[in-house]
């Protein structure tokens, strides 16, 4: 396993999962019952964290969280749904007519 986030935001850690498990790549939260209890528990148990289970998928987990990234600042490049051909912006991993999986 492989950390790949820690965040004192349990939202912002949980909607990671959450996207990287729909690209397919298993993860586990640690700290998830003690999250948001500093200073009462130490940082290291109460900051919520995301872990890759098959380290072999870490360099997939890492551009998912890079595009991501890019489309949420406005980087991402607008793309075609490859089933019905909808226009879609970057933020869209799939697609809203459809509910194809950008490819």
């Amino acid at each position: 396993m492989k950390l790949l986030r820690a965040s004192n935001e349990p939202g912002i850690i949980q909607r990671l999962q959450s996207i990287l498990e729909d690209a397919g790549i298993k993860c586990i939260l640690r700290n998830e019952f003690t999250a948001g209890l500093f200073p009462e528990v130490p940082a290291s148990e109460s900051t919520l964290e995301l872990w890759i289970v098959d380290y072999q998928r870490l360099p997939q987990a890492q551009r998912v969280l890079a595009d991501l990234k890019n489309s949420e600042s406005g980087k991402g490049i607008p793309w075609n749904c490859s089933s019905c051909g909808e226009a879609l912006e970057p933020q869209f991993t799939a697609c809203w007519q459809c509910g194809t999986a950008q490819t």
